[in-house]
């Protein structure tokens, strides 16, 4: 996926960290909150998964439940973890961030935003956009 979302790396140190472990929803939620792009701009859960999945933090699975993304042994030791949940009569894998993924995330997010930001990495291969 595409992504125009900008974010300088003085805003990053507004970024408010959860003791508890959090989704990526969430972190792409906190990210928005500190960054002064339009909604428009706004950085997408999406957005970072792919990334997650190029470095090698993530994997997308065909689970029980379908294709999930879960975290790798890398991912499990940067403090990402994955339980099964269940919402209105369906179980899905939810993958939570502990303080240490959340950091690894924020510490690396304007090096994979100039990386990724016109490229198409949802696919698994880098395209000019």
């Amino acid at each position: 996926t595409y992504t125009t979302f900008k974010i300088n790396k003085t805003s990053l140190g507004n970024f408010v960290y959860s003791d508890s472990p959090i989704t990526i929803s969430e972190i792409a939620k906190r990210l928005n909150d500190i960054s002064d792009c339009s909604p428009l701009d706004e950085l997408k859960p999406v957005n970072l998964n792919c990334w997650l999945i190029n470095d090698g933090v993530l994997v997308e699975e065909d689970t029980a439940y379908g294709k999930m993304k879960v975290p790798t042994e890398k991912g499990r030791k940067l403090g990402v973890s994955s339980a099964e949940r269940s919402f209105q009569d369906k179980t899905y894998i939810s993958v939570s961030y502990n303080k240490d993924a959340q950091r690894y995330i924020i510490s690396r997010i304007v090096d994979y935003l100039q990386k990724y930001a016109t490229q198409n990495i949802a696919s698994g291969v880098a395209t000019a956009g």
